[in-house]
Protein backbone atom coordinates (compact mmCIF):
# COMPACT_ATOMS: atom_id res chain seq x y z
CA UNK A 1 0.00 0.00 0.00
CA UNK A 2 2.66 2.72 1.07
CA UNK A 3 4.73 2.00 -2.41
CA UNK A 4 1.30 2.23 -4.30
CA UNK A 5 0.82 5.75 -2.06
CA UNK A 6 4.53 6.77 -3.17
CA UNK A 7 4.17 6.11 -6.55
CA UNK A 8 0.83 7.46 -7.24
CA UNK A 9 1.93 10.93 -6.69
CA UNK A 10 5.16 10.37 -9.30
CA UNK A 11 5.42 13.41 -11.50
CA UNK A 12 5.15 12.75 -15.52
CA UNK A 13 8.97 13.32 -15.82
CA UNK A 14 9.50 10.16 -13.90
CA UNK A 15 10.48 11.14 -10.66
CA UNK A 16 9.11 9.50 -7.12
CA UNK A 17 9.21 12.56 -4.80
CA UNK A 18 10.28 11.91 -1.36
CA UNK A 19 7.50 12.73 0.56
CA UNK A 20 3.74 12.74 -0.23
CA UNK A 21 1.87 15.02 1.86
CA UNK A 22 -0.88 14.16 3.96
CA UNK A 23 -3.58 16.81 3.26
CA UNK A 24 -5.26 16.63 6.82
CA UNK A 25 -2.08 17.71 8.50
CA UNK A 26 -1.23 21.38 9.63
CA UNK A 27 0.88 23.32 7.25
CA UNK A 28 2.45 24.26 10.05
CA UNK A 29 3.13 20.78 11.60
CA UNK A 30 6.58 21.03 10.05
CA UNK A 31 9.00 22.59 7.70
CA UNK A 32 9.90 22.14 4.73
CA UNK A 33 5.92 21.91 4.37
CA UNK A 34 3.56 22.00 1.38
CA UNK A 35 3.75 25.53 0.68
CA UNK A 36 7.74 25.78 0.91
CA UNK A 37 7.85 22.87 -1.83
CA UNK A 38 4.28 24.18 -3.76
CA UNK A 39 4.93 21.36 -6.29
CA UNK A 40 1.83 22.08 -8.32
CA UNK A 41 2.97 25.08 -9.21
CA UNK A 42 6.65 25.22 -9.35
CA UNK A 43 6.56 21.56 -10.14
CA UNK A 44 4.16 21.83 -13.47
CA UNK A 45 6.89 22.58 -15.95
CA UNK A 46 8.19 19.41 -14.59
CA UNK A 47 4.67 17.47 -14.79
CA UNK A 48 4.08 17.10 -10.94
CA UNK A 49 0.82 16.11 -10.15
CA UNK A 50 -2.17 18.62 -9.63
CA UNK A 51 -4.18 16.62 -7.28
CA UNK A 52 -1.37 15.72 -4.54
CA UNK A 53 1.04 18.25 -2.88
CA UNK A 54 4.60 16.38 -2.76
CA UNK A 55 8.34 17.43 -2.07
CA UNK A 56 10.36 17.97 -5.20
CA UNK A 57 13.56 16.23 -4.39
CA UNK A 58 13.78 12.22 -4.07
CA UNK A 59 15.44 9.76 -2.43
CA UNK A 60 17.22 6.52 -2.80
CA UNK A 61 15.81 4.17 -5.37
CA UNK A 62 14.80 1.37 -4.02
CA UNK A 63 11.27 1.22 -4.95
CA UNK A 64 12.09 -1.58 -7.85
CA UNK A 65 13.78 -3.59 -5.54
CA UNK A 66 11.04 -3.21 -2.47
CA UNK A 67 8.12 -3.70 -5.11
CA UNK A 68 10.10 -7.30 -5.90
CA UNK A 69 10.66 -8.43 -2.28
CA UNK A 70 6.86 -7.85 -1.61
CA UNK A 71 6.10 -10.12 -4.56
CA UNK A 72 8.03 -12.97 -3.20
CA UNK A 73 6.67 -12.34 0.17
CA UNK A 74 3.18 -13.29 -1.65
CA UNK A 75 3.24 -14.44 -5.13
CA UNK A 76 -0.02 -15.48 -5.52
CA UNK A 77 -1.86 -12.96 -3.82
CA UNK A 78 0.25 -10.26 -6.29
CA UNK A 79 -0.72 -11.90 -8.71
CA UNK A 80 -4.12 -12.15 -8.05
CA UNK A 81 -3.79 -8.30 -7.22
CA UNK A 82 -1.84 -7.60 -10.55
CA UNK A 83 0.60 -5.63 -8.46
CA UNK A 84 3.29 -5.94 -10.40
CA UNK A 85 2.12 -5.38 -13.98
CA UNK A 86 0.42 -2.61 -12.47
CA UNK A 87 3.69 -0.93 -10.44
CA UNK A 88 6.09 -1.60 -13.71
CA UNK A 89 5.41 1.09 -16.19
CA UNK A 90 5.93 3.72 -13.01
CA UNK A 91 9.17 1.82 -12.01
CA UNK A 92 10.70 1.95 -15.32
CA UNK A 93 9.56 5.30 -16.09
CA UNK A 94 11.71 6.43 -12.14
CA UNK A 95 14.80 4.54 -13.58
CA UNK A 96 14.39 6.67 -17.02
CA UNK A 97 13.89 9.92 -15.20
CA UNK A 98 17.21 8.93 -12.89
CA UNK A 99 19.14 8.06 -15.69
CA UNK A 100 18.60 10.68 -17.91
CA UNK A 101 18.04 13.57 -16.02
CA UNK A 102 20.32 13.20 -13.31
CA UNK A 103 23.15 11.87 -15.17
CA UNK A 104 24.67 15.29 -14.42
CA UNK A 105 27.90 14.43 -14.71
CA UNK A 106 27.87 12.88 -18.62
CA UNK A 107 29.38 9.39 -17.63
CA UNK A 108 25.99 7.37 -16.71
CA UNK A 109 25.60 7.39 -13.13
CA UNK A 110 22.52 9.62 -11.17
CA UNK A 111 23.49 12.77 -9.41
CA UNK A 112 21.88 14.18 -6.09
CA UNK A 113 21.03 17.41 -5.92
CA UNK A 114 20.73 17.96 -2.54
CA UNK A 115 21.59 15.63 0.69
CA UNK A 116 18.63 14.77 1.80
CA UNK A 117 18.48 12.57 -1.55
CA UNK A 118 20.89 10.26 -0.63
CA UNK A 119 19.30 9.64 2.53
CA UNK A 120 22.62 10.04 5.34
CA UNK A 121 21.97 13.65 5.75
CA UNK A 122 24.29 14.85 7.78
CA UNK A 123 27.14 12.70 6.58
CA UNK A 124 30.42 14.76 6.74
CA UNK A 125 30.72 14.03 2.87
CA UNK A 126 28.47 16.63 2.35
CA UNK A 127 31.25 19.06 4.21
CA UNK A 128 32.94 19.92 1.48
CA UNK A 129 30.40 20.10 -1.54
CA UNK A 130 28.10 22.25 0.95
CA UNK A 131 30.67 24.84 2.13
CA UNK A 132 30.09 26.63 -1.18
CA UNK A 133 26.63 27.00 -1.08
CA UNK A 134 25.11 30.31 0.79
CA UNK A 135 22.76 29.46 3.66
CA UNK A 136 19.43 30.89 4.07
CA UNK A 137 18.63 33.67 6.34
CA UNK A 138 17.36 32.16 9.39
CA UNK A 139 14.58 34.13 9.51
CA UNK A 140 12.72 32.64 6.47
CA UNK A 141 12.36 29.46 8.08
CA UNK A 142 12.04 27.67 11.08
CA UNK A 143 13.57 24.99 12.36
CA UNK A 144 10.90 22.64 13.39
CA UNK A 145 12.89 19.32 13.66
CA UNK A 146 14.45 20.86 16.90
CA UNK A 147 11.20 20.46 18.31
CA UNK A 148 11.25 16.43 17.96
CA UNK A 149 15.15 16.16 18.81
CA UNK A 150 17.58 17.85 21.03
CA UNK A 151 20.14 20.09 18.69
CA UNK A 152 23.37 18.23 18.99
CA UNK A 153 21.90 15.38 17.37
CA UNK A 154 20.43 17.74 14.73
CA UNK A 155 22.36 19.43 12.22
CA UNK A 156 24.04 22.97 12.58
CA UNK A 157 21.68 26.00 11.65
CA UNK A 158 24.43 26.87 9.17
CA UNK A 159 24.08 23.59 7.39
CA UNK A 160 20.55 23.60 7.71
CA UNK A 161 20.04 27.23 6.16
CA UNK A 162 22.54 25.86 3.68
CA UNK A 163 19.91 22.88 3.10
CA UNK A 164 16.95 25.29 2.80
CA UNK A 165 18.74 27.67 0.22
CA UNK A 166 19.95 24.38 -2.05
CA UNK A 167 16.05 23.09 -2.04
CA UNK A 168 14.55 26.46 -2.66
CA UNK A 169 17.11 27.23 -5.40
CA UNK A 170 15.65 24.01 -7.07
CA UNK A 171 12.19 24.82 -6.69
CA UNK A 172 12.33 28.16 -7.97
CA UNK A 173 14.74 26.80 -11.30
CA UNK A 174 11.53 24.74 -11.88
CA UNK A 175 12.69 21.46 -10.16
CA UNK A 176 15.28 21.03 -13.33
CA UNK A 177 12.23 20.57 -15.93
CA UNK A 178 14.22 19.46 -18.99
CA UNK A 179 17.55 18.95 -17.35
CA UNK A 180 19.31 15.64 -18.79
CA UNK A 181 22.44 14.42 -21.13
CA UNK A 182 20.52 14.79 -24.35
CA UNK A 183 22.01 18.34 -24.59
CA UNK A 184 22.40 21.20 -22.71
CA UNK A 185 19.70 20.64 -20.24
CA UNK A 186 22.30 19.02 -18.54
CA UNK A 187 25.18 21.73 -18.37
CA UNK A 188 22.21 23.78 -17.47
CA UNK A 189 21.68 21.85 -14.79
CA UNK A 190 24.70 21.32 -13.45
CA UNK A 191 25.80 25.27 -13.92
CA UNK A 192 22.66 26.24 -11.94
CA UNK A 193 23.06 23.87 -9.12
CA UNK A 194 24.43 24.53 -6.32
CA UNK A 195 24.99 21.25 -5.29
CA UNK A 196 25.37 17.90 -7.84
CA UNK A 197 26.85 14.87 -6.36
CA UNK A 198 27.51 11.03 -7.98
CA UNK A 199 27.02 8.92 -4.71
CA UNK A 200 28.45 5.08 -4.27
CA UNK A 201 25.36 4.29 -2.29
CA UNK A 202 22.64 6.13 -4.09
CA UNK A 203 23.85 4.44 -7.43
CA UNK A 204 24.57 0.69 -5.71
CA UNK A 205 20.76 0.75 -4.97
CA UNK A 206 19.85 2.05 -8.39
CA UNK A 207 21.78 -0.70 -9.83
CA UNK A 208 20.59 -3.65 -7.59
CA UNK A 209 16.99 -2.36 -8.31
CA UNK A 210 17.76 -2.23 -12.18
CA UNK A 211 18.27 -6.54 -11.28
CA UNK A 212 15.13 -6.38 -9.52
CA UNK A 213 13.08 -4.32 -12.13
CA UNK A 214 14.79 -6.98 -14.08
CA UNK A 215 13.46 -9.90 -12.61
CA UNK A 216 9.99 -8.07 -12.75
CA UNK A 217 10.29 -7.88 -16.18
CA UNK A 218 11.07 -11.56 -16.69
CA UNK A 219 7.89 -12.30 -14.02
CA UNK A 220 5.66 -10.28 -16.56
CA UNK A 221 6.89 -12.18 -19.56
CA UNK A 222 9.23 -9.93 -20.90
CA UNK A 223 12.46 -10.75 -21.56
CA UNK A 224 14.89 -8.82 -19.09
CA UNK A 225 18.43 -8.73 -20.46
CA UNK A 226 18.78 -5.51 -21.47
CA UNK A 227 17.95 -3.93 -17.90
CA UNK A 228 20.80 -6.77 -16.84
CA UNK A 229 22.97 -5.67 -19.01
CA UNK A 230 22.00 -1.78 -18.32
CA UNK A 231 22.79 -3.16 -14.34
CA UNK A 232 25.89 -4.21 -15.47
CA UNK A 233 27.51 -1.10 -17.51
CA UNK A 234 25.95 0.86 -14.07
CA UNK A 235 28.56 -0.86 -12.30
CA UNK A 236 31.63 -0.74 -14.82
CA UNK A 237 30.52 3.23 -14.26
CA UNK A 238 30.56 3.09 -10.70
CA UNK A 239 33.83 1.46 -10.35
CA UNK A 240 35.33 3.58 -13.00
CA UNK A 241 34.22 6.95 -11.84
CA UNK A 242 34.20 6.11 -7.80
CA UNK A 243 36.49 3.21 -7.20
CA UNK A 244 39.79 4.84 -4.96
CA UNK A 245 41.95 1.85 -4.85
CA UNK A 246 44.58 3.35 -2.56
CA UNK A 247 41.79 3.67 0.00
CA UNK A 248 39.88 0.78 -0.90
CA UNK A 249 36.65 2.43 -0.44
CA UNK A 250 34.23 3.95 -2.90
CA UNK A 251 34.04 7.77 -2.84
CA UNK A 252 31.42 10.76 -3.36
CA UNK A 253 32.79 12.67 -6.42
CA UNK A 254 31.75 16.41 -6.39
CA UNK A 255 30.72 17.15 -9.84
CA UNK A 256 31.27 21.15 -8.91
CA UNK A 257 34.67 20.76 -7.26
CA UNK A 258 37.18 23.23 -9.69
CA UNK A 259 34.17 23.91 -12.05
CA UNK A 260 36.21 21.75 -14.64
CA UNK A 261 34.80 19.70 -17.80
CA UNK A 262 37.04 16.90 -19.26
CA UNK A 263 36.26 15.46 -23.15
CA UNK A 264 32.68 13.02 -23.17
CA UNK A 265 32.70 9.99 -21.58
CA UNK A 266 30.94 6.71 -22.92
CA UNK A 267 27.75 6.06 -23.59
CA UNK A 268 24.71 6.39 -21.04
CA UNK A 269 23.62 3.36 -19.71
CA UNK A 270 20.14 4.81 -21.21
CA UNK A 271 20.02 7.81 -23.24
CA UNK A 272 21.43 9.21 -26.59
CA UNK A 273 24.68 8.18 -28.36
CA UNK A 274 27.97 9.58 -27.04
CA UNK A 275 28.24 12.08 -30.01
CA UNK A 276 25.16 13.79 -29.03
CA UNK A 277 25.67 14.13 -25.17
CA UNK A 278 27.62 16.60 -23.10
CA UNK A 279 31.37 16.84 -22.07
CA UNK A 280 32.16 14.54 -18.94
CA UNK A 281 32.00 16.53 -15.50
CA UNK A 282 34.87 15.49 -13.81
CA UNK A 283 34.99 17.23 -10.79
CA UNK A 284 36.56 15.44 -8.20
CA UNK A 285 36.31 12.87 -5.43
CA UNK A 286 35.62 13.80 -2.01
CA UNK A 287 38.46 13.41 0.83
CA UNK A 288 36.15 12.02 3.09
CA UNK A 289 35.26 8.04 3.89
CA UNK A 290 31.53 6.96 4.71
CA UNK A 291 29.60 4.13 4.82
CA UNK A 292 28.35 5.15 1.70
CA UNK A 293 31.42 4.07 0.27
CA UNK A 294 30.48 -0.02 1.36
CA UNK A 295 27.49 -0.02 -0.13
CA UNK A 296 28.37 -1.44 -3.26
CA UNK A 297 28.83 -4.29 -1.50
CA UNK A 298 25.46 -5.83 -2.32
CA UNK A 299 26.08 -5.74 -5.55
CA UNK A 300 26.15 -9.42 -7.57
CA UNK A 301 28.56 -7.78 -10.91
CA UNK A 302 30.79 -6.21 -8.56
CA UNK A 303 34.50 -7.40 -9.60
CA UNK A 304 36.06 -9.99 -7.17
CA UNK A 305 39.12 -7.87 -6.11
CA UNK A 306 36.78 -4.81 -5.34
CA UNK A 307 35.01 -6.72 -3.23
CA UNK A 308 37.30 -8.58 -1.14
CA UNK A 309 39.08 -4.91 -0.68
CA UNK A 310 36.19 -2.86 0.26
CA UNK A 311 35.37 -6.20 2.84
CA UNK A 312 38.71 -5.71 4.39
CA UNK A 313 38.10 -1.81 4.46
CA UNK A 314 34.74 -2.56 6.64
CA UNK A 315 36.93 -4.79 8.77
CA UNK A 316 40.10 -2.26 9.32
CA UNK A 317 40.55 0.35 11.86
CA UNK A 318 38.08 2.79 10.18
CA UNK A 319 34.78 1.35 10.34
CA UNK A 320 36.06 -2.03 12.57
CA UNK A 321 33.02 -4.12 11.44
CA UNK A 322 35.02 -6.97 11.47
CA UNK A 323 34.76 -8.47 15.10
CA UNK A 324 31.51 -6.33 16.56
CA UNK A 325 29.72 -3.40 14.71
CA UNK A 326 30.61 -0.27 14.92
CA UNK A 327 27.74 2.79 16.13
CA UNK A 328 29.82 5.48 13.83
CA UNK A 329 33.40 5.16 12.32
CA UNK A 330 36.44 6.82 13.36
CA UNK A 331 37.19 10.18 11.52
CA UNK A 332 40.01 12.91 11.87
CA UNK A 333 36.94 15.35 10.32
CA UNK A 334 36.74 18.02 12.86
CA UNK A 335 33.34 19.07 12.04
CA UNK A 336 32.16 15.67 12.75
CA UNK A 337 29.05 15.15 15.03
CA UNK A 338 28.80 11.59 16.10
CA UNK A 339 25.16 11.97 17.09
CA UNK A 340 23.58 13.70 14.41
CA UNK A 341 24.94 11.11 12.22
CA UNK A 342 23.13 9.03 13.97
CA UNK A 343 19.83 11.09 14.35
CA UNK A 344 18.06 9.81 10.85
CA UNK A 345 15.57 8.36 11.92
CA UNK A 346 12.38 10.15 9.56
CA UNK A 347 9.02 8.61 7.79
CA UNK A 348 8.44 10.81 5.44
CA UNK A 349 4.57 9.43 5.17
CA UNK A 350 4.32 10.19 8.08
CA UNK A 351 5.10 13.55 7.79
CA UNK A 352 8.33 13.47 9.44
CA UNK A 353 10.81 15.66 7.70
CA UNK A 354 15.05 15.80 6.94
Amino acid sequence: MELETLLSAQWADGRVPHIVFNPSVPLDAYFPSPDFWRSTTAGRAAGAPGGAQTSGIVQPPVHALAAWLVHLADPGLSRARSFLPRLHPRLAAWHRFLLHHRDLGGAGLAAVVHPWEQGMDNSPCWDAPLSRVAPARARTFRRADLDHGSPQDRPTDLDYGRYVRLAADYRDGGYGAGAGPGGAGAEVALGASGFAVEDPSFNALLIASEHALARITGELGVPATARHERAERLTRALVERLWDPADGIFRCRDLLAGGAHAGGGGPSPEGPPAAERPPTAEGALVAERGVTGLVPLVLPGLPRDIAAALVRTACGPHFELGGRARRRPRSAQPRLRPAALLARARLVQHQLAP
